[in-house]
C-alpha cells in the first residue's frame, strides 16, 4: 500500500492519468451507463447483506425447559413451569434461570442454574421464523449475535484494505470479477448453511465480497466519467441502491416464512452481480497510470465504438498522453506538485479514514440503540428520509465545495449526536426514533460523499489503497460500536452517543488539512469568476485543467507532436 509510504511514490508518474477528460477520449454514453449500473447494484447488495441480520435474528417468545411434570399430574405445564421459574426483580418470571429442584434443603430457597435448554413460541409452527431459536440465541448465549455481526464487519475491513491495494497493483476489472464470484458462492453457502459455525464463516467471505465490490465498481466508474459529472452521478447511483435496498428490506420482512426460506429468497439478488462478467472492463486510466499504453488504447478504442464517439478524437488524446508522459518525466515542481505529494497524501489518507471511522461509528451506534430496534415504523419513514437527505447534498454540492458539504454534514451528525445522548441520559425515550431516524438517513448520503471526495482528491495510482484504506477504517469504526453494546446494554446509550460526538466533531476539525476545494472545483469557480469573452478558453480548462497546466508553457512542443504521432500511426496502417 505505497500511499503509507511516501517514498515509494516518489518515482511513480502520477500525473500523465490525471490529464484527460473522458468526455475528450471516447466520450459519455452506454459505455459509462452501464458500469453506472454496477455502481447502484453494488451499494444495493452491501445494505442487503448488513440488513440480513435483524431479517433473520427476530425477537421470539422463550422460556426456560424444565423437566416434564409427574405423570397423571393435574397442573397445566404453564403452572409447572412457573414453579421452576424464580422471580426476577422486576416481578416477571425469569427467562434464563430456573431451580435445580423444587426441595427446599433446611427451609432454604431451592438453588438457582443457568437454563442450558429452552423452549421457544415457534416450536409448534411448521418453520422456525428466527435463527435465535435455532441457534439457541438468547441469555447467556447471546453474545453469539454479537460475535455473528463483529465477524461480518471483521470480513469486510479485511476484504476492503485487500482489494484497494490489489485494485491498484493487478487493476480494477480482476477484482472486481473475483469479488464478485467470492460474493456469489458464500452467499449460496450462506444460504445453505443449516449450523452456527458454518453460517458465520460463510457471512466473513460475503460481507467481504461485498465490500470488494463495492469499492472497486465506484472507483472503476468514477474512472471512466467525465469530471463536470462524475460526483453527482457517483452519488445519485449510490443513494438509488440505498433507496432500493430499503424497498427490498419492506417487501421480503413482513413475509411469514421460516427463516431460511426468508434469507435465501432475501439474498436473491446477489446474482444481479453476474452481468459484471460481461460488462466489466480495465480503467483507461488506471493503465494509463500503469504505463500500459496499448492496453489503455484498445479500451479507449471499444468504449469509443460503445459510445459512437469519433476514433481519430481518441486517436489525438492517445497521442497527447504519449507527450505529456515524456513531459513528465523531466518536468519542474508546480502548483499542482502540492496535491500529488506523497506525505500530503499520506496526511489526507489518515484524515479521511477518521472521518469514515467517525460516521460509521455513529451510524452503528445508532442502529444498535434499544429504542430502534423497537420502533419498526422507523424503516418505513427512513425511506422518505433518504430521498430528503439527498436531495439536501446535492442542492448543497452544485453550490458548495465538496469538503465545505462533508463539514456541514459532519457538525451536522455531531450535533444529532449531542441531543441522543441527552435525551437517552434523561429518559426522553419520544424524541429519540426521530433523531435516529435523521440520522440513519445522512449516514447513507455522506458516507456517499465521502467515498467521492476520496476519489477526487488521490491520483489513479494510489486511488483504490486510498479507497480500501478508507472504507476498511470505516467498517473497524462499526466495529468498535459493536464492542460499546455492553454500554446500551447495561441502560447507558447515552455513552456510545456521546463517544460518537466526539468523534465526529474532531474529525470535522481534522478537515482542516484536507484541500478546500479539488482540481475541477477550482477550475469551475474560475470559469464562474471569468468574463463572458474569456470563457470559451476556460471550458478547456475545465476539462482538463492538469493539461493545461503544460500547453501554457510548452505550447507550440505539445501541439506538434501528437500530430506527428498520429500522421505517423494513419501512414502505418496505410501501409499494414
Amino acid at each position: 500500500m505505497d500511499i503509507l509510504f511516501p517514498r515509494r511514490l516518489l518515482f511513480r508518474d502520477l500525473f500523465t492519468s490525471e490529464s484527460f477528460d473522458c468526455y475528450d477520449a471516447f466520450g459519455h454514453g452506454p459505455f459509462q451507463r452501464r458500469l453506472l449500473l454496477l455502481c447502484t447494484i453494488a451499494p444495493f447488495l452491501f445494505n442487503v447483506h448488513d440488513f440480513v441480520f435483524r431479517l433473520i435474528l427476530r425477537d421470539v417468545d422463550y422460556w426456560c425447559k424444565v423437566p416434564a411434570p409427574p405423570p397423571h399430574s393435574n397442573i397445566s405445564a404453564v403452572e409447572w413451569r412457573g414453579l421452576f421459574l424464580p422471580e426476577e426483580p422486576d416481578g416477571k418470571l425469569s427467562r434464563c434461570r430456573r431451580y435445580k429442584s423444587l426441595e427446599e434443603q433446611n427451609g432454604t430457597t431451592p438453588e438457582t442454574i443457568l437454563c442450558e435448554e429452552w423452549e421457544y413460541g415457534d416450536d409448534d409452527e411448521p418453520a422456525r421464523i428466527s435463527a435465535v431459536s435455532d441457534w439457541n440465541l438468547v441469555c447467556q448465549r447471546d453474545t453469539l449475535i454479537v460475535v455473528m455481526v463483529a465477524v461480518h464487519c471483521f470480513g469486510s475491513c479485511v476484504f476492503s484494505a485487500a482489494a484497494g491495494s490489489l485494485a491498484d497493483s493487478v487493476g480494477r476489472m480482476p477484482v472486481l470479477l473475483v469479488g464478485t464470484a467470492v460474493l456469489v458462492v458464500s452467499t449460496v453457502i450462506g444460504c445453505l448453511s443449516r449450523s452456527f459455525h458454518a453460517f458465520v464463516a460463510a457471512k466473513f467471505f460475503s460481507s467481504g465480497g461485498v465490500s470488494a465490490v463495492m469499492i472497486t465498481a465506484v472507483t472503476s466508474v468514477f474512472e471512466v466519467t467525465t469530471r463536470s459529472n462524475r460526483p453527482l452521478q457517483i452519488i445519485f447511483a449510490g443513494m438509488l441502491g440505498v433507496l432500493f435496498s430499503d424497498m427490498w428490506d419492506a417487501t421480503v420482512g413482513p413475509v411469514k416464512i421460516g427463516w431460511t426460506l426468508r434469507h435465501a429468497v432475501y439474498m436473491l439478488p446477489t446474482a444481479l452481480m453476474l452481468p459484471a462478467f460481461c460488462v466489466a472492463s480495465e480503467s483507461p486510466r488506471w493503465l494509463i497510470a500503469r504505463g500500459r499504453f496499448k492496453d489503455a488504447e484498445v479500451v479507449m478504442m471499444n468504449a469509443a465504438a460503445v459510445n459512437h464517439f469519433p476514433m481519430h478524437c481518441t486517436a489525438l488524446t492517445i497521442d497527447k498522453l504519449k507527450a505529456q508522459l515524456i513531459r513528465n518525466e523531466v518536468r519542474l515542481p508546480s502548483i499542482d506538485q502540492e496535491m500529488f505529494n506523497g506525505y500530503s497524501m499520506r496526511r489526507r489518507a489518515l484524515v479521511l479514514s477518521l472521518s469514515y471511522f467517525s460516521i460509521t461509528f455513529a451510524a452503528f451506534v445508532s442502529a444498535f440503540s434499544l429504542v430502534r430496534r423497537k420502533e419498526s415504523w422507523l424503516d418505513h419513514v427512513s425511506f422518505t428520509m433518504n430521498i430528503v437527505c439527498y436531495a439536501v447534498m446535492d442542492r448543497l454540492i452544485t453550490r458548495f465545495s465538496m469538503v465545505t458539504v462533508l463539514n456541514i454534514w459532519f457538525m451536522t451528525l455531531g450535533a444529532l449526536q449531542c441531543l441522543l445522548s441527552l435525551a437517552f441520559g434523561v429518559g426522553g425515550g419520544a424524541v429519540c426514533p426521530i433523531l435516529i431516524m435523521v440520522t440513519i438517513a445522512l449516514f447513507y448520503s455522506g458516507s456517499m460523499l465521502c467515498l467521492v471526495y476520496v476519489q477526487e482528491i488521490f491520483p489513479t495510482a494510489v486511488r483504490g489503497s486510498a479507497v480500501g484504506l478508507v472504507f476498511a477504517c470505516g467498517r473497524l469504526g462499526g466495529l468498535s460500536a459493536i464492542a460499546g453494546w455492553a454500554f446500551q446494554r447495561a441502560g447507558r446509550s447515552d455513552l456510545g452517543h456521546a463517544a460518537a460526538a466526539i468523534l465526529l466533531l474532531a474529525s470535522m476539525f481534522a478537515h482542516d488539512a484536507l484541500p478546500r476545494a479539488t482540481k475541477v472545483e477550482c477550475a469551475k469557480m474560475e470559469y464562474n469568476r471569468a468574463p463572458a469573452m474569456s470563457k470559451h478558453t476556460m471550458n478547456f480548462v475545465k476539462r482538463t485543467p492538469e493539461s493545461s497546466i503544460h500547453d501554457t508553457s510548452k505550447g507550440r512542443t505539445s501541439a506538434e507532436s501528437p500530430r506527428s504521432t498520429t500522421s505517423s500511426r494513419g501512414h502505418n496502417s496505410s501501409h499494414n
